[in-house]
């Protein structure tokens, strides 16, 4: 029987999203070869960072990392 729609969770979704996307990031990164770059914005620090650590295990040959400015990473502060 069907059940509808079910809301889920910020965690659910940062699961979901790194189930389908670390699958094709990883053959693209098998595709290539050394000296290419791939960029991928707007995906939020912590998925970012999953992904990361996830190409890291599944294509250990490929060199992956999190690039961002540092003020995009600091707590807003009230002035």
């Amino acid at each position: 029987m069907a059940r509808g729609l079910n809301e889920i969770s910020e965690a659910q979704w940062r699961d979901a999203l790194e189930h389908a996307l670390l699958p094709r990031l990883a053959a693209v990164l098998r595709g290539r070869e050394a000296g290419h770059c791939m960029r991928l914005g707007d995906l939020g620090a912590e998925l970012a960072a999953r992904l990361v650590r996830g190409l890291r295990t599944t294509v250990p040959h490929s060199q992956v990392f999190v690039l961002g400015n540092a003020e995009s990473h600091l707590p807003r502060t009230s002035r």
